[in-house]
């Protein structure tokens, strides 16, 4: 059965300076609550999938308990080059995630854009960052997801080549069984619960659909010019 997917970043006040556009990406305390009441009120085969991004401290110390709380279970897709830095999850949380029966995926070194990467920066972002997730984990790494939800055809092959069994991107709408792509609705500080509902089933509003059809398509086709 096809389901959704839905993303967070950081969850409850913000501890450190952001970037630009980024603090509607925090949702507070309330906003995150609600949301996961939402899904429980869900049968639970229609449930989106629930998938973390950028590796913020915030996972372990507000999400973690919030999700155990109500039994539910989620992606955290970190950064190395974050990795034990303030503000940011170390090894040991890691493995206090995969201990609790989350999943650890990659989402890059640096947080930079991939389209464009050089030979070495392929290798930082892909296989160097694989291995120290996975060496600080202590599991496989088999799914990544792309930073800022960019990616093009390049990007697509990168990936495949590098081995990975799964990739996230932030194209909205719903994963169907099975797929290498799965597509994601990242959650925002500003949306209305309207908006959130339709996220977490899946469905892109009509007005929005060829906006979304062209830019997917886009980002496939097209070498490098998504």
């Amino acid at each position: 059965m096809a389901r959704a997917i839905i993303n967070f970043h950081g969850i409850g006040p913000v501890p450190r300076p952001l970037a630009p556009g980024e603090d509607d990406f925090w949702l507070d305390m309330g906003q995150f609550r609600a949301v996961l009441d939402l899904v429980m009120e869900m049968a639970p085969e229609l449930r989106p999938l629930l998938t973390f991004d950028d590796g913020n401290l915030s996972d372990i110390d507000r999400a973690a308990p919030e999700l155990a709380a109500r039994g539910l279970k989620a992606q955290f897709f970190a950064l190395s080059g974050r990795l034990g830095e303030r503000y940011f999850l170390g090894a040991g949380h890691l493995r206090d995630l995969r201990a609790a029966g989350h999943g650890i995926g990659l989402h890059g070194a640096d947080h930079v854009d991939w389209r464009g990467l050089d030979a070495e920066g392929q290798r930082r972002e892909f296989v160097d960052a694989r291995q120290i997730l996975e060496d600080a984990s202590g599991s496989f790494i088999t799914a990544a997801a792309v930073p800022f939800g960019r990616y093009d055809r390049r990007v697509l092959r990168q990936l495949r080549a590098a081995g990975f069994s799964a990739v996230y991107t932030s194209d909205c709408g719903v994963m169907r069984p099975g797929a290498w792509l799965c597509p994601r609705s990242c959650l925002r500080h500003s949306m209305d619960q309207r908006v959130v509902l339709s996220c977490l089933t899946g469905r892109v509003p009509l007005q929005q659909r060829p906006r979304r059809w062209i830019g997917v398509v886009r980002k496939r086709a097209l070498p490098i010019l998504a």
